[in-house]
């Protein structure tokens, strides 16, 4: 039986965009120069105390920057060697190759064809890091061991928040995938859930109209129950790489932004996340929702140079059983280049620069399964996209 969806009103809605308008800024009282410094550095670490919470506090609350966490060795580390499973000619050529469709050339996606030989199981606490030299940021993190790829935390998200997002879901009518990535799901479901894709967010000054006037403004309360574990998965990347969420959270000045836009390069730096785009106070502007959808090897589209980071945050959510397993088992993340399967459970998040990377869902899913992507778009920060007129007039 498919979910009914109910009507919002007129009157829920302006409510929900006056709160939107009400958001502060992402940024802080250490939002000068000298914040990317301070936030990884040990004075940081002891000027909270990450470690004293009360017990009904989420998970998250208690944890602490990847440094520290690292000393205490409760944390692998992986370095990412370019190609150490699969090439990356091998997969443009045989995984992603182009066809011409209706006179059209057109890139189709694959899935890797032998998961058997994917032995590489993530089961712990993990950080990834890009080899030495392969990057390069102003101040990096770890200059001996080069930028940060991502990291794998296991069961930090709450069993509450998972409740209340699972809720919502359910409620949720999901249209099947048609990305190039999500649409080979529905030939690959056959026999098992049949998949589904719900998008929100905003991708360019079209979509960002258009998301809160017309077609998908009666969404904005059907997502509110997911607003718990988003702030939930935000505070995950905030407290475990601070410094990389400071260059993605913080926008530049107007004018830095503005002087940024006049340069001749096509995706110039302009800074963080804007208030106005912000979902529930994160860091987060696109929110994908796969149901049941394992998606073919792709790099997810940021709008971010190689040089600039972008991460994305995956947890999953789904029913449990009478004896506490999880309903619904396969379709576990694959960084395909390197053969590495990360099994995101509930509770789980990955944070990582797919952006960057080729990355996949390994084997069909067998029950139901929400996959929770949570990511920013940086040329949203491009000051011509941003329409501050009717963002003043629209939700008054």
């Amino acid at each position: 039986m498919k979910a009914r969806v109910r009507k919002v009103s007129e009157e829920e809605i302006q409510a929900q965009l006056r709160r939107i308008k009400r958001q502060e800024p992402l940024r802080t009282a250490k939002t000068d120069a000298a914040t990317d410094e301070w936030v990884n550095s040990p004075a940081a670490a002891e000027e909270e105390d990450w470690t004293e919470h009360d017990e009904s506090e989420p998970p998250y609350k208690k944890l602490k920057p990847w440094y520290e966490v690292l000393q205490g060795g409760e944390l692998d580390e992986i370095t990412l060697e370019p190609g150490s499973f699969l090439s990356d000619e091998d997969i443009r050529t045989k995984y992603l190759p182009y066809r011409k469709i209706k006179g059209k050339r057109k890139r189709i996606h694959r899935y890797y064809d032998h998961p058997e030989r994917l032995t590489t199981e993530i089961t712990r606490n993990t950080i990834f890091w890009y080899p030495a030299g392969k990057y390069h940021l102003d101040r990096p993190s770890a200059p001996h061991k080069g930028e940060i790829a991502g990291i794998y935390l296991r069961q930090v998200l709450s069993e509450d928040a998972q409740r209340k997002a699972l809720h919502g879901l359910e409620q949720m009518k999901f249209p099947p995938p048609h990305r190039a990535e999500t649409a080979p799901a529905i030939r690959r479901q056959r026999g098992f859930t049949t998949p589904g894709e719900l998008l929100f967010g905003y991708t360019d000054f079209g979509t960002l109209e258009q998301t809160l006037t017309s077609r998908e403004k009666d969404r904005i309360l059907q997502f509110s129950p997911l607003e718990d574990l988003l702030k939930e998965m935000d505070g995950c990347f905030a407290r475990t790489l601070p410094f990389y969420y400071q260059l993605q959270g913080s926008p530049k000045s107007i004018e830095e932004r503005q002087a940024q836009r006049q340069k001749a390069d096509a995706l110039p730096e302009f800074g963080g996340i804007q208030a106005e785009l912000r979902h529930f106070l994160t860091s987060f502007s696109n929110i994908t929702l796969l149901r049941s959808c394992p998606s073919a090897i792709h790099k997810d589209q940021g709008n971010a140079r190689k040089d600039q980071n972008s991460f994305t945050c995956l947890t999953s959510v789904g029913q449990r059983k009478k004896s506490g397993e999880i309903g619904f088992s396969g379709g576990a993340f694959c960084l395909i280049e390197y053969g590495i399967k990360i099994p995101v459970k509930p509770g789980d998040i990955l944070i990582a620069q797919t952006t960057r990377e080729w990355h996949y869902n390994v084997t069909p899913v067998k029950g139901v399964k929400y996959s929770i992507v949570c990511y920013y778009r940086r040329r949203l920060a491009d000051p011509n996209l941003i329409p501050g007129k009717w963002m003043s007039e629209g939700t008054k």
